[in-house]
């Protein structure tokens, strides 16, 4: 994990805003909720029961990166994660439970994956 993921998700962990280069973290204490940013899009909702992760509509290696991170720290790494295959993205987990971003219509599921649009997960 690089050092910038360390420092996001302790600022999660920490309940507090946090930013560092192209990657911020905002915390609402009226919401008890934090909003992940990779370069001012939405990448991640983080509240005390579940991670909802979003491509912010652009799927680089860093976004599934930053995402990998939050999953890997913050539900179960070994079930779940950011993949890509054929050029497309999965969200690869135990509980399927898909959340569609305002852009998109629709995701399709196949096998234990889930494309990849938006995904929430539950914490451990």
């Amino acid at each position: 994990m690089r050092k910038i993921e360390r420092e996001m998700i302790q600022a999660i962990l920490d309940r507090r805003g946090w930013h560092k280069a192209n990657t911020a973290v905002m915390y609402s204490d009226s919401r008890q909720v934090s909003c992940v940013y990779l370069h001012n899009n939405l990448i991640a909702v983080v509240d005390k029961d579940t991670v909802q992760v979003y491509d912010g509509g652009w799927q680089s290696a860093t976004t599934k990166s930053r995402l990998n991170a939050l999953i890997n720290e913050l539900t179960d790494g070994y079930t779940n994660g950011v993949y890509q295959q054929d050029f497309a993205w999965y969200v690869r987990t135990s509980m399927i439970s898909v959340m569609h971003s305002p852009k998109d219509t629709h995701s399709s599921v196949s096998d234990d994956s889930t494309t990849f649009h938006s995904h929430q997960l539950s914490h451990q």
